[in-house]
């Protein structure tokens, strides 16, 4: 369960990160989106397979815990103006690219351990 958890601060910050690219690569955006786009389907399926191996209401309680914590990251991310750059933001989306695939193998390996 704590790779899930360690994932949330991923997805907000490529969440943040997509929505405010200012980058001249339109290939690391991209890249960038499909990231985030695929944490969703991920983190559904990790949840319906924790709530079969433990019990169904377990897995809306983390998902609900989980979307707040995102909305709370997000606006925490978010720069205070439009000439402002959020480095770590930039920093922990970047690195996101990397840890995403590697959590995401984690997340389901100790799930069937």
């Amino acid at each position: 369960m704590i790779f899930y958890w360690v994932l949330t601060p991923f997805w907000a910050a490529q969440l943040v990160h997509s929505g405010d690219f200012r980058g001249a690569s339109q290939t690391v955006h991209a890249i960038l989106n499909l990231s985030h786009i695929l944490i969703v389907p991920t983190k559904i399926v990790f949840l319906v397979l924790y709530g079969i191996k433990t019990v169904w209401w377990a897995s809306l309680v983390i998902a609900g815990i989980d979307y707040a914590v995102v909305g709370i990251l997000a606006s925490m991310f978010q720069p205070k103006s439009i000439y402002e750059m959020n480095m770590p933001c930039v920093i922990l989306s970047l690195l996101g690219l990397i840890a995403v695939p590697t959590l995401g193998f984690f997340m389901f390996f100790t799930l069937y351990r």
